[in-house]
């Protein structure tokens, strides 16, 4: 997969992430309406945060950075290059900006790693967002049932 492939591959799953944002902005609208003194009204948003906080937690990187481990998240973080004004996509811009002694292929293959990287966390965050946890990423059904 060259350069250009691996970007489309991250337009698609930004595009998925887009959509479950924008399911959750509506269900998140519907919870306002709920009385939260109602215990089910309660536990729904306390699941859709609970979605939300790992979903952002899907853009941690446990190994971090190349080179600066001590960052984890792979969306923001100061860039490698003092230089560069690029604040998003850490990974991938420091991976374009690094010369060393590495061959094009070298850099290229570098480049494709972090895409790779930044698409798979992109993936996840929407899948979180779903609902979808599991190994088969089947939705869990987060309808409440309670006793009366």
């Amino acid at each position: 997969m060259n350069n250009s492939q691996s970007v489309s591959v991250i337009n698609g799953f930004i595009n998925d992430l887009s959509s479950a944002a924008t399911e959750v902005q509506k269900e998140a609208k519907e919870l306002k309406l709920l009385d939260i003194h109602d215990g089910r009204g309660l536990i729904r948003r306390r699941l859709l945060n609970d979605r939300l906080l790992l979903a952002e937690r899907s853009f941690l990187h446990a190994e971090g950075l190349q080179g600066r481990t001590w960052y984890k998240h792979l969306m923001y973080s100061p860039p490698e290059d003092y230089e560069s004004e690029l604040s998003f996509f850490p990974g991938i811009a420091d991976a374009i900006s690094r010369r060393g002694n590495q061959s094009t292929r070298q850099r290229q293959a570098a480049v494709r790693q972090e895409l790779w990287r930044v698409a798979m966390a992109i993936q996840r965050a929407a899948n979180v967002l779903r609902g979808e946890f599991g190994a088969h990423n089947k939705p869990i059904n987060f309808s409440v049932s309670m006793a009366p």
